[in-house]
């Protein structure tokens, strides 16, 4: 247990009781962005390019990047710069395009010099689409992806090669951060328990495509389907926030864990489920209430007596699409930390999981199309050890979400510019 670090242990007091008695939990403090690109230990690229393509496809493309580079025992090497880049390859699409890229990449470094690529994408008026980088075209090491987006019809591939060059490079060390790293991403214990139409269920051994107990936005509960997986690691161990929690007539009792930066419904008095606060389950403090389903199938609100720390083993995090789940009796949100939380003031930080649950539209819709085969191709379906790699695989299909919506709006505001500039200029030959 020493391996998880003691910086995720400090401050941790189980409090009891409440009101002025309860002993307060002081929260770790928060990563800012640079610190948590260090901690996902990747660099990023955000592109503007233009590309003439007619069987052969030549381009350039003008980038800014930024990122984790290595690690010097505790301390982060962060660049950022901006780059040039031009590219050749062939494409089976014909004409002239801009392209808007957001990259992943494994380092900083990676991004600059000479790699090859293989990619494409699909065009409806807004086109969205992608490309994988590596050391060689075919059987080399992968370094990174880009997530495209655009405008036009049709549907393009192709593959070839780029250089990038550097324009100009800053560097920065940020010191001491990766004891602060958090352990494993948001997630529940392997021995954490659901409750499916065929009875009670241990989390690890769920599917996409199961069927769980859930709470819907109106406060319903209901059975839905779980669509991917966040994580799913067997052998994983972390620090999970254990929450113990008893009805108001202290008949009955329930216990959670779930790591500490992963959402859960809560209170802080008595109140309606839409009245209800999500929050980090590092936030939930003796005295707060949470949400419940009794023995008799209700949905109840349950007060708090008791957080501590506690080390568990196995990483599993469902994603259903109502984007909510009640394991071991306890409602709590599907989502965790992610994207926007270095981003997010304090005091809108609730709105993340709703956020988030938006930008997951495009994987439920592969689900509703292909069912539970659409994660076993993306590859974050739950196998006990779900790599990193494929669970990023989630995340840029929420990127891409974003980058469409973005698109679409975009051309919808050149679309109107367009149409009233053209309808000023017939006003004066109308009169």
């Amino acid at each position: 247990f020493s391996a998880l670090q003691v910086h995720l242990l400090d401050e941790a007091v189980a409090g009891k009781g409440g009101g002025d008695s309860r002993r307060r939990r002081r929260r770790r403090r928060r990563l800012n962005h640079k610190q948590s690109t260090c901690c996902d230990q990747a660099a990023r690229t955000y592109e503007v390019g233009l590309t003439a393509s007619a069987g052969v496809a030549v381009g350039y493309t003008q980038i800014g990047a930024e990122g984790y580079q290595r690690w010097r025992g505790n301390d982060c090497e962060y660049k950022w710069g901006v780059m040039g880049e031009a590219c050749v390859g062939v494409s089976m699409g014909v004409g002239v395009d801009v392209t808007v890229s957001v990259g992943f990449f494994n380092s900083y470094d990676d991004i600059k010099g000479r790699a090859y690529f293989l990619g494409g994408g699909v065009c409806f008026f807004g086109c969205a689409g992608g490309t994988t980088i590596g050391t060689q075209l075919v059987g080399g090491k992968e370094i990174g992806k880009t997530i495209d987006t655009g405008g036009g019809m049709g549907i393009d591939a192709g593959g070839g090669y780029c250089e990038a060059w550097q324009m100009s490079e800053h560097r920065e060390w940020i010191r001491r951060v990766k004891k602060k790293c958090p352990s494993g991403g948001g997630c529940f214990p392997g021995h954490a328990v659901v409750r499916t139409p065929g009875g009670l269920k241990p989390i690890s051994q769920l599917q996409v495509g199961d069927q769980v107990l859930s709470v819907d936005a109106a406060g319903k509960l209901i059975y839905d389907d779980i669509y991917f997986f966040g994580h799913a690691e067997r052998s994983a161990w972390a620090p999970f926030v254990n929450l113990k929690l008893q009805a108001p007539e202290g008949l009955l009792q329930w216990n959670l864990e779930l790591t500490p930066d992963h959402f859960i419904q809560m209170c802080q008095a008595n109140c309606s489920w839409e009245e209800s606060r999500t929050v980090p389950a590092e936030q939930v403090l003796p005295g707060h209430h949470v949400w419940v389903v009794t023995d008799s199938g209700r949905l109840e609100i349950a007060l708090v007596i008791s957080t501590q720390l506690v080390p568990g083993s196995g990483l599993y995090n469902p994603y259903t699409l109502t984007g909510n789940i009640v394991v071991n009796g306890v409602v709590a949100s599907s989502h965790s930390s992610w994207l926007l939380d270095a981003w997010m003031p304090l005091e809108f930080q609730h709105h993340l999981p709703a956020i988030y649950q938006q930008t997951f539209i495009l994987g439920r819709c592969l689900y509703h199309l292909f069912g539970p085969a659409a994660a076993d191709a993306i590859g974050v379906n739950n196998n006990g050890e779900l790599p990193k790699e494929a669970t990023s695989s989630a995340h840029l299909l929420a990127a891409v979400t974003i980058l469409a919506a973005a698109s679409q709006v975009l051309l919808s505001i050149a679309a109107v510019t367009a149409l009233s500039k053209w309808s000023w200029q017939r006003v004066p030959k109308m009169l």
